[in-house]
């Protein structure tokens, strides 16, 4: 036996320590060794399938796909610097897909209704208008075609004239001059007849008392706007009495 520390290996062999250097750096996990799930991937996911309270159409829901496409994105950039150790961009990929469906269906949605509410908003401003340029003229029988039938169910149109005559006539309210919007429109859904209903306060320009502010609701029935409320003037709640009547307006505040 020497001292010698020379290798057994016969000439010309190749030292398989070279090749050490080009072992996988994940060379320790086996195939039975456990890889743990990205936990901000799992977080993903959860606020992907929270992100269907979106359809509940309330602004505050659309946190959820928000933080869902964030969270998406960092547990991406963290599973691949993990360098094998984590997995779950299965998970992650599911909570990203679920974020932006129903994230983007919230956005098409809001657009959608944002078109529409300007268009019907273009419509019921032209019929209240058109109320107000009737009126002034006492042209009653075109000014009650603009009333629903919910409306005329209530109030006949012999009701519905002897109701704005008798307002004219008054020293303290006087003849409508112009009926205008104050920028502010309510859009709903009837519960019982499904019309979509629009509401807000209108300016009625009276002579000669200053602009009074009058509530008015009105319906989409088949395909156009028509005024089915002005609950200060006509009363179309089921009355004690035998029929509905005029109320007129609330009394300008001095």
């Amino acid at each position: 036996m020497t001292g010698s520390s020379e290798s057994n290996l016969t000439p010309g062999e190749p030292d398989p320590f070279l090749h050490l250097h080009k072992m996988s750096t994940t060379a320790g996990l086996g195939s039975g060794d456990y890889v743990a799930i990205n936990g901000t991937a799992v977080v993903c996911l959860l606020l992907g399938a929270a992100s269907a309270f979106v359809l509940f159409d309330s602004h505050i829901f659309l946190l959820f796909p928000f933080f869902g496409l964030l969270t998406g994105i960092l547990s991406w950039s963290q599973i691949s610097k993990s360098n094998g150790t984590q997995t779950g961009r299965e998970v992650a990929a599911i909570g990203l897909l679920l974020s932006v469906g129903f994230g983007g269906y919230a956005g098409a949605m809001g657009v959608y209704n944002t078109v529409r509410n300007h268009s019907d908003e273009q419509q019921v401003v032209s019929q209240v208008r058109k109320l107000g340029d009737l009126l002034k003229a006492e042209n009653y029988t075109d000014a009650y075609a603009l009333f629903d039938s919910q409306f005329r169910k209530h109030i006949s149109k012999a009701d519905f004239e002897t109701g704005w005559r008798r307002m004219s006539a008054s020293p303290l309210l006087g003849s409508v001059q112009s009926i205008d919007w104050n920028q502010l429109l309510e859009f709903s859904v009837d519960p019982v007849t499904e019309n979509r209903l629009a509401s807000g306060q209108m300016l009625f320009k009276l002579r000669p008392v200053e602009p009074l502010r009058i509530n008015m609701i009105l319906r989409n029935e088949e395909g156009g706007w028509l005024i089915d409320q002005i609950p200060q003037i006509f009363s179309t709640e089921p009355p004690a009495a035998p029929k509905s009547k005029f109320i007129g307006p609330p009394k300008p505040t001095s």
